[in-house]
């Protein structure tokens, strides 16, 4: 997962199985099965799969009346379906923008301001929101649309 940061919630990652690195800053550090780190708001971090195989992670976020469960359902679904690039992002411009700007409270760019954010990616959702894309789809949990 590439450098991001969460700007109000606090973010704790055990590793179920597999090992990951987490790099948190300019620390780094490798956390294997049974091994959990928390990330602070505004935090700028990455996690990246070292694992021969899939890495299972539990992550909890608080407050947790956001949107960050969606917002990796919709990530994840992506990439299942291989609509997403090697680093996890989505592989259409268009759809990468109306979800960095519907999920910027959860997740965003470190040492950018959220204003200067969602002004960089507001014409880039509108104008995907016009061709038909959406932040949420039903196919990759509770989401309001069909892909």
């Amino acid at each position: 997962m590439n450098r991001h940061m969460h700007p109000t919630q606090r973010e704790r990652v055990e590793v179920v199985s597999g090992t990951v690195r987490f790099r948190i800053r300019s620390r780094e550090r490798n956390l294997a099965s049974g091994q959990a780190l928390v990330v602070n708001p505004g935090e700028a971090h990455e996690v990246h799969n070292q694992s021969g195989a899939n890495a299972v992670l539990v992550i909890e976020v608080r407050p947790p009346a956001l949107k960050t469960e969606r917002g990796l359902e919709i990530i994840f679904g992506l990439a299942i379906e291989g609509k997403s690039n090697q680093y996890g992002r989505p592989k259409n411009v268009l759809q990468r923008g109306i979800i960095a700007y519907e999920y910027m409270n959860e997740v965003a760019l470190p040492g950018i301001p959220l204003v200067v954010q969602r002004t960089m990616v507001a014409p880039l959702a509108a104008l995907g929101r016009l061709l038909g894309y959406r932040p949420s789809y039903s196919r990759y949990g509770d989401g309001d649309e069909a892909l």
